[in-house]
């Protein structure tokens, strides 16, 4: 089942993940404001289920959840599907906090508070990437057995 279904014109379909219902919804009304098709994700574990389901363009990561953290979430969805883009969200801004994340897979780093234009920007640059491997061609490779392939230097 396709939870965007009618989106064939969006900037990119979005998955945000975060454990704060608040700030999903908030993100969700503002990407979808944009142009975005957004769905929500409560933990790292809920949005492996529903990457499998679609194949979403990106995903916003929260890098702080109960269960299966941010960091965790990427490492997995990297091995899973190697051309997914991957933005991390938080509030820790320390240059190893950024570097573990980066490290585990993820493509961007945003801090919180961020700017609703500059996370806008980074997710249209990411989608922009994402597109240039189609979600079926990504179906097909994962499912081929391709997604260990290693992308751009990461595992």
């Amino acid at each position: 089942m396709n939870p965007l279904a009618g989106s064939a014109s969006s900037y990119g379909s979005i998955l945000v993940t975060d454990d704060d219902p608040l700030v999903r919804r908030a993100l969700n009304n503002t990407l979808h404001s944009f142009g975005f098709d957004v769905a929500e994700a409560e933990d790292g574990e809920h949005a492996l289920v529903r990457i499998k389901e679609y194949p979403f363009d990106a995903v916003l990561l929260d890098v702080d959840m109960p269960g299966m953290g941010g960091v965790a979430a990427c490492r997995e969805l990297r091995q899973l599907f190697p051309y997914l883009q991957i933005l991390m969200l938080s509030v820790r801004d320390s240059e190893n906090d950024k570097v573990q994340a980066l490290n585990a897979g993820a493509d961007d780093y945003v801090t919180k508070p961020f700017s609703i234009p500059e996370l806008v920007a980074r997710l249209n640059a990411a989608t922009r990437r994402a597109r240039g491997v189609s979600p079926k061609r990504q179906k097909e490779l994962s499912s081929a057995g391709l997604n260990s392939i290693q992308s751009g230097g990461r595992s």
